[in-house]
């Protein structure tokens, strides 16, 4: 890495948080009830399992305003998973154990990929992978590596799902400047190698995740935008 280019480092609850907002109000309003007695665990329901039931209602609800149909799926089977004992006793089931967790993870899956396919085209423009010319995408995998050719960076989009993304850019004399990368990052990392002599122009919306990107660039040097979202995962721009 380029020791005249630092990284910043960005933690915060997105540009467009109102959910998490949302979120984080209302998990101050059950603590303070659990602390005077008055919160779930008097109904046999930790305090601890309704806040992690809040975040994953949070993360469905913001799937469902991004569009992204196939991304409520795993929420929703977390939250089975979290609350079953109690479904179970509102079904009036003495087994607690309605369904094992493993099917209920493969049933998630399988609609995740499903609905994925079928729905690609109801996702907001701005980061929908299938309208730009060149589509990355990379699911549940250890470590996926993407080459870009820079004569071709027009509108590159890069998504990935509970996994890891590296991006290197190549021929970059050949680039023509003011090109755009789109990412999508959800429960991951996506790691971009930039040329050190690039600005980089950023602008991701980051929910409960870090995003590093390097400072001390000159603005007269060729420009690549980088937008996009990134939720409880983490997104680093770098040196090539």
């Amino acid at each position: 890495m380029n020791k005249n280019n630092n990284i910043s480092f960005e933690f915060n609850v997105g540009k467009s948080g109102w959910v998490w907002g949302i979120v984080l109000v209302l998990t101050a309003v059950l603590i303070v009830l659990e602390g005077l007695g008055m919160g779930f665990s008097a109904y046999g329901v930790s305090l601890w399992k309704v806040a992690l039931g809040v975040l994953l209602l949070a993360w469905l609800i913001k799937e469902l305003i991004r569009l992204r149909i196939a991304g409520i799926f795993f929420p929703a089977a977390f939250i089975f998973m979290l609350f079953e004992k109690n479904i179970a006793s509102l079904l009036g089931r003495e087994d607690p154990n309605i369904i094992s967790n493993w099917y209920v993870l493969l049933a998630a899956l399988l609609l995740t990929v499903g609905f994925g396919a079928i729905f690609h085209t109801g996702r907001k423009e701005k980061y929908d992978c299938f309208s730009s010319v060149n589509c990355n995408k990379n699911s549940f995998s250890g470590n996926a590596v993407t080459y870009i050719d820079a004569a071709e960076l027009g509108t590159t989009s890069i998504e990935n799902d509970f996994g890891k993304t590296t991006v290197y850019i190549e021929n970059k004399e050949a680039y023509l400047g003011n090109g755009t990368i789109r990412v999508d990052n959800s429960f991951g990392e996506i790691e971009l190698h930039v040329p050190a002599d690039w600005y980089v122009a950023a602008d991701i919306d980051s929910s409960f995740g870090s995003v590093f990107i390097r400072q001390n660039q000159n603005p007269e040097n060729p420009r690549i935008n980088i937008v996009g979202d990134n939720d409880f995962g983490s997104i680093k721009i770098v040196n090539s």
